[in-house]
């Protein structure tokens, strides 16, 4: 059906003619149906989209709000407000030629510097405890679920071999006794630790305490660094297993040692460990100064 028939005059006689053909009006009825459902579907994607978005935020914000007071009070108790950095010193062991044994318990060639593996099995805690994922986004997919907030730097080292070499400028966490850590020694003669092995390292004692003898006996210390913001904190016991459980009752109950001895109080946290698990275990003593 032809409804309309334009001409139009070019350059004297030529003429262009446009020729308008009307759609039957049944089809141009189902064409705006079409037109009117993708804009409605895409108006429906676009609300979508949007709750999501708002929803994320909503769940980020609280999520942010839920750890910010905790992670204040972290960041106080490790005395890292200024320096956002904390050093952790592990125990050195110098294995001399012929010394080492394997895993199949055979004599190896070995010799050298290496570190306890029960100490190393630590450093994710202690990596955890700052850097923290939202606890709301956990269980979102994608990215949102691996998503960390981290503004302390956490260095890992072994113990230096001279005192010179100790990093003083920030917050410190010594695990091991003064035979394997420098560190550990340089607190107890420097820092005046109360907690202190006796010199065979085979018991801890606090000043004016009898030692406490056994293989599962520790201790949790902290220890301000020349009256500055930085704090020293010593976790150690006679045997392995002991100073596990005092580097884990450090990072797992940190919020207890807090509500005891705040923020800038020196202490000592005497403890024994379960012999089948690191993270149990008995305080025997504290003492604060």
């Amino acid at each position: 059906m032809l409804d309309d028939t334009f001409q139009i005059a070019v350059s004297g006689e030529r003429r262009i003619m446009f020729v308008v053909v009307a759609a039957p009006p049944d089809q141009r009825s189902r064409t705006t149906r079409q037109l009117l459902q993708m804009v409605q579907l895409l108006a429906d994607l676009g609300k979508d989209l949007l709750a999501s978005l708002i929803w994320t935020g909503v769940i980020v914000s609280v999520g942010w709000l839920l750890i910010r007071k905790k992670r204040t009070r972290l960041i106080q108790f490790f005395g890292v407000e200024r320096e956002r950095r904390v050093v952790i010193y592990w125990s050195l062991v110098r294995v001399l030629q012929g010394g080492s044994v394997g895993v199949d318990n055979r004599p190896r060639g070995y010799y050298g510097a290496t570190i306890p593996s029960g100490e190393l099995d630590l450093i994710a805690i202690y990596q955890r405890m700052f850097n923290y994922v939202v606890p709301s986004l956990q269980e979102q997919p994608g990215f949102l679920r691996n998503l960390l907030l981290s503004d302390v730097k956490v260095e890992i080292s072994p113990s230096p071999l001279g005192r010179d070499d100790i990093d003083r400028g920030s917050s410190l966490v010594s695990f091991g006794s003064p035979g394997y850590n420098v560190v550990s020694q340089w607190i107890e003669d420097e820092l005046r630790a109360i907690g202190r092995f006796v010199p065979d390292m085979t018991a801890v004692v606090i000043d004016g305490i009898q030692p406490f003898h056994g293989m599962l006996s520790g201790f949790i210390q902290r220890v301000r660094i020349q009256d500055g913001p930085t704090r020293a904190f010593y976790v150690a016991g006679v045997s392995e297993q002991a100073t596990k459980a005092a580097a884990y009752y450090l990072a797992s109950r940190w919020e207890d040692l807090q509500r005891r001895f705040g923020n800038r109080e020196n202490f000592c946290v005497v403890i024994r460990a379960a012999n089948d698990d690191f993270r149990k275990c008995t305080v025997l003593l504290e003492r604060r100064w």
